[in-house]
């Protein structure tokens, strides 16, 4: 049938568009020194804009907190926290670790605000080598995540590609077979027609009973004539 090649030709294409826009998100996440507001108050932040949605960029930047630094975070309107926490990577001394995760235009905007003290937070100006530690940090787990995303997307357009082949078959074969079948009434009606013109013949024109099949054969005939032209438009 047609929409079937259609539909597997759009969902290749997504599938293509989505591996192009995987590969231009990836190289490079652009990450940038900002100030987000907090408490009412303009806190330095280490900023970027990515192609995800919050809730699973949330989720997944969790996991990585907890396993590979031992962070405890609760997540609450958008914004994910952790006080007195250890993250060796950016300091030998507890901090609170916050990221804000916002809708952004193309995606989400993503601000990591760390607090090293009372009112001090680390910047690009202030603590240039923390700031760059936390930077790479996000950057790697930016990629990770971002390749991870796109995989699955293809993976799950792979899965659905397959369905759509396995429908595909049975459907070509179910009208092959309706095709097989719609032939073999054709010509048993054939054969019917050809015994009734040769009884008309013998039985003479006057015989009861024969017009009346005639118009029956010949509208089952025109039927299976019907069929046969819906078969050849769906195909």
């Amino acid at each position: 049938m047609k929409i079937f090649p259609v539909l597997l030709l759009a969902i290749l294409c997504s599938v293509n568009n989505y591996d192009a826009s995987a590969q231009g998100t990836m190289s490079p996440i652009t990450i940038f020194p900002d100030q987000v507001m907090m408490d009412k108050m303009a806190r330095p932040s280490i900023s970027m804009i990515l192609d995800s949605e919050a809730d699973a960029f949330i989720k997944a930047w969790r996991s990585y907190l907890s396993k590979t630094e031992g962070m405890k975070t609760r997540a609450r309107r958008g914004v994910i926290s952790a006080t007195e926490a250890n993250f060796p990577a950016i300091s030998d001394k507890a901090l609170d670790f916050y990221t804000l995760v916002t809708n952004h235009d193309v995606g989400i905007r993503v601000d990591v605000v760390v607090a090293l003290g009372n009112d001090v937070y680390l910047s690009n100006q202030s603590y240039p080598e923390s700031y760059r530690k936390m930077e790479q940090i996000l950057n790697d787990f930016s990629k990770d995540f971002i390749r991870d995303r796109y995989s699955k997307m293809i993976q799950d357009k792979e899965k659905a590609i397959k369905s759509l082949e396995r429908d595909l078959s049975k459907e070509t074969k179910s009208i092959n077979k309706l095709q097989s079948s719609i032939e073999k009434d054709s010509q048993e009606v054939d054969k019917l027609m050809k015994r009734l013109e040769s009884n008309k013949e013998k039985l003479g024109e006057g015989s009861k009973g024969l017009p009346e099949k005639e118009q029956v054969l010949r509208l089952k005939k025109q039927r299976l004539l019907e069929l046969k032209r819906g078969m050849q438009q769906v195909q």
